[in-house]
């Protein structure tokens, strides 16, 4: 005779790690690579998933550009994670 239970193997959800927010240092040693392999600024700020500014900013090294460079890329990190 047939049971009248049904039995499935039931999977317990797996929780998702929320992504960690980059390092700065981190990030610009990665810029310095890409730019070294003749990716242009746009290029590499859209595949960073950054501002062309933060970017810009380390390619060329500019004395001249005023931007807390550090605060900035905390506030896209957290943005990017959607933690705003």
């Amino acid at each position: 005779m047939a049971s009248a239970f049904v039995t499935e193997d039931v999977k317990t959800p797996r929780t998702r790690k929320a992504p960690e927010p980059r390092k700065w240092v981190d990030v610009v040693l990665k810029i310095k690579e890409m730019a070294q392999q003749g990716e242009k600024v746009p290029d590499i700020a859209e595949s960073l998933q950054l501002s062309y500014v933060l970017v810009n900013q380390v390619v060329l090294q500019s004395y001249k550009m005023s931007v807390d460079t550090l605060n900035l890329f905390n506030r896209q990190e957290l943005a990017r994670l959607d933690a705003i």
